[in-house]
């Protein structure tokens, strides 16, 4: 499968999605305007391109979304003059997105006074509650403005204007710090996206249907739930982060338009429900875990619905106050739950079977990979199956990922708040798996090692001196790390293999990493 395809693939996964958030059909047709959107072509099924509005003809009512830049308007009345016309080709449901720049933002700023007054020629220099004005004007009535981050025509997340809970990483620059501190972080973006239309957003028919399901489950006489930041997953499912304004409750939101990731965040789903009701956690885990509300499928998609949990994402937090106790607590957290979930056997060839079905099957459905390195991570398997026959272990439930994107802490003192993204879990897994694949997060995050250089820094013992005293806390026999180092490389492997682009991203490392593991750690 070519990259192209793989591409083109994934952006009509995530066009689906975009248009379900909004409440539209798959099959809406586009009108895209200016030269700004040339991805375009690939993110929806029917869209027509023009450079300018055009002129409201016979052509009245007929699009159902609208993409329009700002740089396509060269004066403020041109610009009133175009969302006039944008309006009235809309249908009645239909719908805006008004891309603006923020000619105030600090990249503009710079610019200004670095002398490169060519840049603005031709600028409306509208602050964003003159473009709001500007909207409401055209007779749009319901206007919701959003944060695109990281940039304006690519965002990756929508953040709604007031949103609190936003969080600038660590590594960040201190200016932007100083900035979100003063609450006036809106300035930094490169510009806002608005959304407009005669119904708002949080009308649309999945944020009913929401409503119903969140009265069901919390039993509340009633629910008024909105739409507060999302996120555009390239790998996954398109993510909403949904607050319920009657309890102040946080929900997450998942929209699956595609088969493939179905799989994945289905998984999701029903771990958490067998987490849940699992008899041996002990209640210190259990409040750690979303709690997942329901799976519906809805205008031919899916929605999976979970309470959302407090606090950053640890990576966001790792700074060097925080870093000491974001890691003990995520160690703490892995001992507990290999503690509280061990279960002693004796492995046999159906027992270990079972333990590598999933490797097999990744491997089997991975178009990306090599045939060279399929072979060699399946012969890796069948050695480890030879050699650990009969041996006496601990077996426990695993997460399968857990590491610094899928750890949630409080943000001044390192602690766990939740444990999120459990679609990799294992209901039976060996010892060690998810410590080692934390490991290797931290030697990736705090010194932006690649696959290679993290794996053989653990491999080689030039990583954290910690490492082997921590591993031998879980009361793995020491003979075993050798193999333990070998399976968790197996799954880091496979678990990439379930995403093409990121797994021909690595496909190098990996196959430098089997002779790096050959040499260093003989099975």
């Amino acid at each position: 499968m070519s990259n192209k395809y793989c591409n083109t693939k994934r952006q009509h996964r995530i066009g689906n999605s975009l248009l379900l958030a909004m409440g539209l059909p798959s099959k809406c047709k586009v009108l895209v305007i200016g030269n700004k959107f040339s991805y375009c072509n690939d993110l929806f099924q029917e869209t027509h391109f023009e450079d300018q509005i055009p002129s409201v003809t016979s052509m009245s009512a007929v699009y159902d979304l609208i993409l329009y830049h700002s740089s396509s308007a060269h004066s403020r009345q041109s610009l009133h003059i175009a969302l006039q016309k944008a309006r009235q080709l809309l249908t009645p449901t239909g719908l805006i997105l008004f891309f603006v720049e923020n000619i105030y933002s600090l990249h503009n700023l710079k610019n200004f006074v670095h002398g490169k007054f060519g840049l603005f020629n031709n600028k409306l220099w509208y602050r964003q509650p003159g473009y709001q004005k500007a909207l409401q004007q055209a007779g749009f009535k319901s206007i919701t403005c959003f944060l695109p981050l990281p940039h304006l025509e690519h965002p990756e997340e929508l953040m709604i204007a007031q949103n609190k809970k936003f969080e600038w990483p660590t590594s960040s620059q201190p200016l932007h710090h100083l900035f979100f501190t003063l609450g006036a972080y809106s300035a930094l973006v490169e510009g806002y996206i608005f959304l407009a239309r005669s119904n708002s957003i949080e009308s649309s028919g999945h944020l009913k249907m929401l409503n119903d399901q969140i009265v069901s489950a919390l039993q509340l006489p009633s629910a008024n739930c909105v739409l507060e930041r999302l996120d555009i997953r390239l790998r996954g499912a398109l993510v909403l982060f949904i607050k319920e304004k009657n309890t102040g409750k946080d929900f997450i939101l998942r929209l699956v338009s595609d088969r493939a990731i179905d799989n994945i965040v289905s998984k999701n789903h029903s771990f958490l429900e067998y987490l849940r009701s699992c008899a041996r956690l002990p209640e210190i885990i259990i409040n750690k875990l979303p709690q997942p509300i329901c799976r519906k499928e809805f205008a031919g998609s899916i929605i999976y619905v979970e309470t959302m949990i407090s606090g950053i994402v640890a990576w966001k937090k790792n700074c060097r106050k925080l870093r000491g106790p974001i890691f003990r607590n995520s160690v703490d957290f892995l001992l507990q739950l290999h503690y509280a979930t061990q279960q002693l056997v004796i492995l046999d060839s159906t027992k270990l079977d079972s333990l590598f079905a999933d490797d097999f099957s990744r491997l089997a459905s991975c178009s990306v990979i090599s045939t060279k390195l399929r072979k060699q991570i399946e012969t890796m398997i069948h050695t480890l199956q030879d050699r650990l026959i009969g041996q006496k272990i601990a077996l426990v439930v695993s997460h399968g990922d857990y590491g610094y994107g899928n750890i949630m802490v409080d943000p001044h003192t390192g602690m766990i708040q939740g444990v999120i993204d459990w679609d990799t879990g294992r209901t039976c897994d060996f010892p060690g798996i998810d410590l080692l694949n934390f490991f290797v997060q931290k030697e990736r995050i705090e010194k932006g090692y690649t696959v290679l250089s993290a794996f053989s820094a653990i491999i080689n013992g030039t990583g954290d001196n910690e490492y082997l005293a921590i591993f031998l806390q879980f009361e793995i026999p020491e003979e075993l790390y050798n193999s333990i180092v070998y399976i968790s490389f197996i799954r880091y492997l496979t678990r990439s293999a379930q995403y093409p682009n990121v797994f021909l991203k690595d496909q190098n490392d990996y196959e430098l990493l089997l002779n790096v593991l050959k040499e260093k750690l003989p099975v």
